[in-house]
This record gives C-alpha cells, structure tokens and sequence, in this order.
C-alpha cells in the first residue's frame, strides 16, 4: 500500500504548464519517484497523485509477483496478493513454449484460479490483467488441464 505521496519537482514551463515529479512511499519502506508529467496547473499535479498512485501500486505488485515466480514463492509476496502471485505464474507457464514446462509451472496454482468460479471479466479485474490476456491464460490451463495425463506421462519418459 502507498503511506505517503507527494509532488517533488514542479517546474514551470515556457507553455505555461508545468512539468511535475512524483514521489511514492509504499508500505514496505521502498520509495517510488516518478515523472517527469506535463500537468496544465498545481492543482492538476496534486489531483494526480491518488490515480499516479493506483497505477504505481498496480505496477509495483505485478513487479512483485514476478519476483515471486523467480524466487519460486507462490503466496503472497512483498505488496503482491495471493491471486496476483498465482496469476504470475500461469502467465509464466503461459508463455512457456513447452507444453510440458508450461503445465508444470500452472499446475500447482491454476485449479486455485480456476475454482475461484468467476466470470472472464471478474478474473481480469481480480488479476489486474486485460480481459483477452484472463481469458487467453484461462483457457490455456484449461486445455493443459484436459491434456494432464498425456503430459505427466512425458514425465516419465525424460
């Protein structure tokens, strides 16, 4: 989570705008800076903070999941969410060219997701992902899923 935020820098421009610096203190002690933005006023740069922050936190827990997935963590992690970490993980496994590394890196956390019971949408907007991206994942693991047998049986054979 954000504790604090404030502007840093706020320059004038010979526009007439203001080119404006952003800085975030998360809850974990790390401090986020951002900007330089073009803002049309001070006013403009203060009302900025809460939705810069948003997208900030939103950026920093996707960074954190995938920190999660190389660390080989599949909780929650840093300022990630549990559902953030299991998506990380199926997007890694998504985009895996074997089919045999892809299953083993969703199989412990997709039927998690899936079991979840939600809607393509309501997936998108717990994982922060895009519907296309949700729906592409899920249907991936989907068809893993389906092919499990044959692919642990590929196991066996390495």
């Amino acid at each position: 989570m954000i504790v604090s935020s404030r502007v840093t820098d706020l320059s004038p421009e010979r526009s007439g705008r203001f080119r404006a610096r952003f800085e975030f203190t998360l809850s974990d002690g790390r401090i986020i800076q951002s900007g330089p933005i073009n803002v049309a006023s001070v006013e403009d740069a203060e009302s900025m903070l809460d939705s810069l922050g948003e997208s900030m936190l939103l950026s920093v827990q996707r960074a954190d999941a995938m920190q999660a997935v190389s660390d080989n963590v599949q909780v929650a992690y840093m300022l990630a969410t549990l559902e953030q970490v299991q998506y990380a993980w199926l997007k890694t496994g998504f985009n895996e060219e074997e089919h045999y590394e892809a299953y083993n890196k969703m199989k412990d956390v997709g039927p998690v997701l899936l079991a979840l019971d939600l809607t393509d949408q309501e997936y998108a907007e717990l994982l922060g992902s895009t519907l296309e991206d949700a729906v592409a994942v899920r249907e991936y693991w989907a068809f893993l899923d389906s092919n499990s047998v044959v692919i642990e049986s590929y196991r066996g054979i390495l």
